[in-house]
This record gives structure tokens, sequence and C-alpha cells, in this order.
């Protein structure tokens, strides 16, 4: 069955496995460019399986390579199969990978049926790294580079003989990370390979900063070995390809006529398999283009932080003051209870090293902005004692009735709970006295209910509030933080940043500021030694169901829990780990999935009004739109200052159901308004 879709697609792979018999880009004394069989019993089997899947159903997507490629559309591998097919569903895509090729056994098979009368309109090419091996050659790898881009090469022009219509997607080589010396290798095979791509006919992907730190490691969750994909890498793969798929076949049918999928005959012995790195530049870049759906990006610098000592006119204009003025210059007015102050972090690796350049050094990753938001001030806040509008704004959260409430960091014995309505007009202030002074004020959030919950993080507590300003429940005992014990019936917080609620109504509260917070790790109070960022999951009534620590062993490490947040689809816990700039990902149950590395701080995380995930990059100052896997899809925000559309630090903000945002800023009295087009 041939026709169907605009145009047709061979993904061909090359993909990772185990180690053993590898030459100069060879097996034994096979070329890398000179066809080659494998003459095991397996092999034959599946070659045979393989020519009969050719000659079956419709293939608009084909999918060629070694261990990798194979797992992803294998029936011995239920959970990446139903990936795959989700992912290509409508595509008619069928999967041509198998164990252990190197790129002359992916030739031999391609020029022995595997592709004949399949009529492909685009090939996309992984190859190499199985004659990459383990090993670095004694007398270097330049000959071993150059003999396996020959036969990548190889297979391009094997591919284009077969399927002249076809487009060749020429994969990078992944990163493998079994041994690291052979990371440069890998990055003069894709050197060399990146020549072949002419921007038409050949297309060059690399999707290794994706996979790999800068270093070549392999990101948490991407690969299970340090070789094969695990799911979180198969769905990187998907997301690059996608836009590429969408350009060049449309958009998928919905139906699908592709082959059944196959799998490994033995469903046994199946070798260890390979990804493959871009290893570390020279020097770092400073910008980059826009790619696979993620904006352009370029360096900004950093702007003096002025802790809130601020005014703010009515038009959003941010005046900052001369030191004693602004949040904290006038003494507290009698009567206003203030609690010992909060030790500093000091000790501990977490609280940052002081011998180094600090943030206000710092050269910030910025993107274009492409969503066309617009930046508006309509609600002016009341001004402090002084008659001044002073101290930042950390939160902000909407009520269902549209509703704006407002989180300040302002002088004792001012206001710091305010409450808007539809009009940007103010219609209630939250006296001093109803919810304490609150010395850090940080996250905020409004239950399905309408009531406000109000964190202070070194007040150590979680205040509930009804939608009238009513006092109902406090979480923790103010000014006394500490751990939750259930079994001893200790009930503290330690170092409260942010709360998030479940569909159900299960609160979620992340405690850990990390460089900010005191080092009580192991003190010699028996009510508080823990000392590690962790995540508290109650029940709607505040009872306890569960709690799980950044320092545990094993994945899914967190040193804050700054950023946090539920996502709407499936109840899972995104955790913002600012100073590590990662969102580690669990689910409701407190066990790990997976760990997205950032490019930016991870300051809070927010799902917008159709369940997208968004990240605020608190001092890099913009609102990042991504994809589950943490790519960038778009930016809201002109980094970090006081000039219209610009932060000094985004942090706790909120969506209204038109996808507008509304967005305070820790370090200025300010709000701002940002309208979706």
């Amino acid at each position: 069955m041939r026709g169907g879709l605009g145009a047709a697609l061979v993904l061909l792979m090359a993909s990772a496995v185990g180690a053993g018999a590898l030459a100069q880009g060879g097996r034994g004394s096979e070329a890398p460019d000179r066809p080659a069989p494998r003459t095991d019993p397996n092999s034959r089997i599946a070659h045979e399986q393989l020519l009969e899947k050719a000659r079956s159903g419709q293939i608009d997507l084909y999918f060629a390579g070694d261990s990798i490629t194979r797992r992803w559309g294998a029936t011995d591998y239920p959970e990446f199969l139903a990936h795959f097919r989700r992912t290509f569903h409508g595509w008619n895509a069928a999967n041509f990978g198998w164990g252990g090729d190197q790129t002359q056994h992916i030739l031999w098979r391609l020029e022995n049926g595997e592709l004949d009368d399949v009529d492909p309109k685009v090939v996309v090419l992984l190859g190499g790294t199985n004659n990459v091996g383990r090993a670095m050659p004694p007398g270097g790898d330049d000959d071993k580079a150059a003999g396996i881009a020959r036969g990548i090469a190889a297979i391009v022009e094997s591919v284009q003989a077969r399927a002249p219509e076809a487009t060749v997607i020429l994969m990078a080589v992944f990163p493998r990370n079994d041994n690291m010396a052979v990371l440069s290798t890998i990055a003069k095979i894709n050197e060399r390979i990146e020549k072949l791509a002419d921007g038409d006919r050949v297309r060059f992907l690399d999707i290794n900063d994706r996979l790999a730190d800068a270093q070549g490691r392999l990101r948490d969750g991407m690969s299970p070995d340090g070789l094969h994909l695990a799911l979180p890498g198969y769905e990187v793969w998907a997301d690059a390809l996608r836009p590429l798929l969408l350009g060049l076949l449309g958009p998928p049918a919905a139906e699908d006529y592709a082959p059944p999928p196959t799998g490994d005959p033995s469903a046994a012995g199946r070798g260890r398999a390979q990804a493959q790195p871009t290893p570390p530049p020279t020097s770092p870049p400073t910008s980059g283009p826009a790619e696979d759906g993620t904006p352009a990006w370029f360096l900004q610098g950093s702007f003096p932080d002025p802790g809130g000592n601020t005014s703010v006119d009515a038009d959003g204009t941010v005046t900052v003051l001369p030191r004693g003025r602004g949040r904290g210059a006038a003494p507290p007015p009698s009567g206003v209870e203030r609690l010992p102050p909060t030790p500093f972090c000091d000790g501990a690796p977490l609280c940052g090293n002081r011998l180094t350049p600090g943030r206000q050094e710092l050269q910030r990753v910025q993107f274009e902005q492409t969503l066309g938001y617009e930046f508006t001030y309509p609600y002016v806040l009341p001004p402090g004692r002084d008659g001044v509008i002073t101290g930042g704004v950390p939160a902000v959260a909407l009520d269902s009735k549209s509703n704006l409430w407002v989180f300040q960091r302002k002088p004792p014995g001012s206001s710091q709970l305010f409450k808007f309505g539809p009009d940007h007009e103010l219609i209630l202030e939250i006296a001093p006295d109803v919810i304490g002074y609150q010395e850090k004020a940080h996250g905020m959030a409004v239950d399905r209910e309408d009531n406000v919950w109000i964190v202070d993080t070194n007040g150590a507590s979680v205040v509930k509030l009804s939608p009238e300003g009513e006092l109902l429940m406090t979480i923790g005992e103010r000014g006394r933080r500490g751990d939750w014990d259930e079994g001893r019936g200790l009930r503290r917080l330690w170092q409260p940043v942010m709360l998030a609620f479940a569909p159900n109504g299960d609160i979620y509260i992340g405690q850990g500021h990390a460089n900010e917070s005191p080092n009580d790790a192991g003190s010699n109070d028996p009510e508080n030694n823990v000392g590690a960022a962790r995540v508290l999951h109650l029940d709607r009534n505040g009872r306890f169901v569960n709690q799980w620590y950044g320092n545990s062993v094993g994945q899914g490490k967190f040193d804050s829990v700054h950023g946090l947040a539920i996502d709407p689809t499936n109840g899972d816990v995104w955790i913002g780990d600012r100073e590590q700039y990662r969102i580690v990902v669990y689910n409701s149950a407190g066990q790990f999935l997976r760990t997205m590395q950032m490019r930016n701080l991870v300051c809070a995380l927010q799902f917008d009004a159709h369940g997208n995930p968004w990240m605020a990059s608190g001092q890099d100052g913009q609102f990042l739109k991504l994809d589950r896997n943490g790519k960038v899809l778009g930016a809201v925000g002109n980094g970090m200052g006081i000039e219209r559309g610009q932060f000094i630090e985004a942090s706790y903000w909120v969506f209204d159901e038109d996808n507008n945002l509304y967005a305070g800023d820790t370090s200025v009295g300010r709000v701002t308004k940002m309208i979706a087009p």
C-alpha cells in the first residue's frame, strides 16, 4: 500500500549497543563504509522479519538503526512501543532498528531489501555509536572518527539511491557515558557529518544538549544504564522530531496504516546500548538561534537588586529610593510582635561560595519574546506607614471571581495582604493583627473554595484565610521552625516556601530555600535537625499523608522547593530547585519520575489555563512556557530590571482563564498584568 500522506519519512537511526568486539570504526576487519552482514542466527531471523515488514502496510515514517532505535518500536518493550505509537500515529511509522548494528550492518540491511520499494520522502540518520565503542584507540581517535563518518556518509548515499525523493535528517551521535574519554571521538564524528547537510535534502539535527549537560553527562532520567534511552530520553527525541515531521509530512492523519511492530526473535541476549554526545565547546556561547520550537536566546547582564527599597507610581514607573527609605527602614511601632531573626545560611556548601563572583556578575539567559504579550500596570498598591509604596510583592493569586490577592513584604505595622476586585480596585485589606507580621512573606495560593493561603518562610508557618479574610487554620508553629514527625506528634514546618493543591484538595507544602535557609542539619535541637529541603503532603483538612526529602538516597535530589505546582492532567508534583537550575518531578505519592535541567533559575512553576507548564526564571526576569520535557517554547518578560516589562525577581504568578498573566516582583512593589494576544 503506497501513497496516502503527501510526504513519507524514513527515520534512520543507528543507536547504541554493548561495547564488545569493536575495531577502528568497525567490527573486526570490517570497514564502516562497506556493507557487512550480521551472521548470527537471531540477526538473520530479524532481517527476514524486517523484509516482510517492508513489504507490508503503508510506511511513511521509516525507522532504522540498532538497539536504541529498535526498543522504541519493539513488541518486547511495550512502554516504549506505546509511546512510539502515540507520538507517530497518523504518520504510518515502522521501526527497522536492530540491536548491535554498526554502520556497515545498517548499510548491508538497506542494500539487501529493507528499504526497497518503501518510497520514503525523508530520512533521519543517527549512526555510528556502536563503531565508537568504549575504548580510546592508543594512537588517538582521528582515524576512527573519520572512518565512522565515512560509514554514515555511505548510509546517506545508500538511502538517497533507494529513495531519491527523500530528505535526510541527519542526527548527531548521542552522548554515551560508559567511558567519558570517547566523547572526543563522538565530537569529531559530529563535526564531520554536520558538513553533509545542505539545509534542503540533508538536514542536521542535534539534540545532545537536551540529553546531556555541557560535559556530555547524561541528564537524570535520560538513560537507565548510561547508554540506552529511558522514556524521558525518547520524549526528548520525539519533541525534536515533531516540528520537522509537521513541516515535512503535515499534520498526522486520523487513521494509521503502518505494518505491525516486530521485536527481538529471541527476546533475550540484548546487548548494552550506546548513545552519543556533543562535547563542550572551547568557550561558552553568548547567543543561539531559534531551533525546534525554542526561541532564539542571548545573554543579558544583571541589575542591582533594590530589595524592595523602591517607590512605584500609578503608571508602574519604579524609582529606587535612597538608603534609609523603604521596607524595614523605620522602627516597628509599639505592640508589633517580631520574631527572633532567622540565622543566615552558614557552614554548608548550599550557602554559596563567597570567594567567587556573586549574583550581580551573572550574565543571564534571555529568550526572544515571540508570544505577543502586552505589559500593563492596572493595580495601585496601598502605601506603607511612611506614605510610600515600598516593599516587594513575592506572590499574587486569583480566585474564581477574578479577584486578585496580593501578598507584600512591608515594614512592621503595615498591612501585607490585599484583595483587588475585577475592576482592579482595592476591596479588602487584611489587618496585621489577623495574620501577624509576616517576617518573610513568600508563597500564596487560592484553593477551590476561594480560601487564600499564605506562606511565611522565616515565620515557619502557613495560614489559611476565608475569602472574607477570616483566619481559618495555621499549619506549623509560628516562629518555631522544625521537623514534622507524625509519630511523635511533632508538626512543625522548616523554611516553608510555597504550597500547591491537588485536584482532590490535598495540600503540598514545599520547604527549603537552599542558600537562604539556616544550616540546621544535625543540630542539637531534637525537634529541628533534618535541615533538608522537603515536600509535606497533607489532606485538605491538614492531616498528614506523606513527606519526602531532597537529600534522600537515589535519584530525584533537590536542594530547595522554591517552585511548586501540581500537574492538572495527572497530579504529578513539579518542584523548582531554583539554585540548581532544575525541575524535579514526583508523582502524587512522592515517587521520583524525572529531572529536567534548565538554563534559567527555576523560581516558580505554574500550569496555564490549557494545562501547559510554565516557569518563572526569578532574577533572570522572564516567564517561560515549557513542554513537559522542559523545552522552552516561548517567553514573556524583558529580563532583570525596573523598566516596563522587567522584573528584579519574577516569582509566584497566576493565569486567568484567558491565559493573561498576573505577577508581582519580589523586590519591587508593583503588579504587572501581561495581556495575551
